[in-house]
């Protein structure tokens, strides 16, 4: 049953990320949509849990990728406002292998962030509802919808590659809090 409601919803993810994609955009925008789509595909880093009730039930830090389909941002005067789709998996194999123990979540976002300035540090909040997962080495495996939201920093080191680091207040799904910091590397 668990299998068939993910499924079920990664089909209109799917679809509204790339809708997002084509989006009419914005006169401050100059970052492509689908280029940063292909680039979060690449993404790597490590996921930190911050409650004993997750390292408990998980183990050790995981891999962590996300991948961020958010359309053309608006502005709202000094602040860019964006909607779309937010995958966000802590694992303990590299994306695209599974297996082990994982958090995950799947779902709209809306994100607030400062403008993108070349060399320049961005700072974002990220905030949805999402389909939330977690499988244990209990053998705990629940899927629930649930909110969560995301503060961090993005900080491009060279042209194609940026540091990225933020603290995730993520649900606590069957008496699990799953909340971390993340430390990662992605492309544009």
């Amino acid at each position: 049953m668990k299998h068939k409601f993910t499924r079920g919803i990664l089909l209109p993810m799917a679809l509204l990320c790339w809708a997002g994609c084509f989006a009419p955009a914005s006169a401050q925008t100059t970052a492509n949509p689908g280029l940063n789509a292909l680039g979060s595909l690449f993404s790597i880093g490590g996921y930190f849990f911050t409650n004993s009730s997750a390292s408990n039930a998980m183990g050790s830090p995981k891999f962590y990728s996300e991948a961020s389909y958010f359309g053309h941002s608006a502005s709202l005067g000094a602040i860019n406002i964006a909607g779309g789709i937010q995958i966000v998996s802590a694992s303990d194999h590299f994306f695209p292998f599974t297996g082990g123990t994982r958090f995950s979540l799947y779902g709209p976002a809306l994100r607030l962030s400062t403008p993108h300035l070349t060399h320049r540090a961005v700072l974002f909040v990220t905030a949805g509802v999402y389909a939330a997962s977690i499988s244990t080495k209990s053998g705990v495996n629940t899927t629930t919808f649930a909110p969560s939201a995301e503060f961090g920093i993005n900080l491009p080191l060279i042209r194609y590659i940026t540091l990225t680091a933020g603290y995730r207040i993520a649900p606590s799904i069957d008496h699990i809090d799953s909340s971390g910091f993340s430390v990662g590397l992605k492309l544009f």
